[in-house]
């Protein structure tokens, strides 16, 4: 899922209904070549940046505090947005506001973000590359559940997770 449609989702979900109506769409779109191994076959090849932006024509300010869409934003931000958002460092998101009347406004947030366009190998697939087959897929990682570690003499152990370590501290 795309980083404008996470946001929107997550906007949607955690407001009143009436405020809850509201556009959606990018703006200012720009390719970026940004080359990069990710392991399990993936590459990166570049990125998508763009401007969020989210609309709304009526927004009923007596009923909901636009501070809560702002917030909303900023937790968005700070719990969901991908790590290139903090590589690319990408300004701040930007507010464009208009009273209509005594209880509705206009309402413009603009967030820029960033999409990572990664392919993989893949049999049939649509976009040809070094003589293979690739296809778009969303960025597998596994992590490691258990590890040893080996110390001086060939002495090892299991390590601990972070959890372990710091209940015995």
């Amino acid at each position: 899922m795309s980083q404008i449609a996470e946001l929107t989702k997550f906007i949607k979900d955690n407001l009143p209904a009436r405020a809850a109506e509201f556009d959606s769409y990018r703006d200012n779109q720009t390719i970026v070549v940004s080359n990069k191994a990710l392991g399990l076959g993936q590459q990166r090849i570049g990125y998508v940046q763009y401007d969020a932006v989210l609309q709304w024509d009526i927004f009923p300010f007596r009923l909901c505090n636009p501070g809560q869409i702002y917030a909303l934003v900023l937790i968005w931000l700070s719990d969901h947005a991908n790590d290139l958002r903090e590589e690319y460092k990408l300004p701040d998101p930007e507010i464009d506001s208009e009273t209509l009347d005594e209880e509705t406004a206009n309402i413009f947030i603009t967030v820029t973000l960033v999409d990572p366009i990664v392919i993989a190998p893949t049999d049939g697939g649509p976009l040809p590359k070094n003589g293979q087959a690739w296809d778009l897929v969303d960025t597998e990682v596994n992590y490691a559940e258990e590890a040893l570690i080996y110390g001086l003499e060939g002495a090892s152990g299991p390590a601990a997770s972070i959890d372990d370590a710091s209940a015995d501290n």
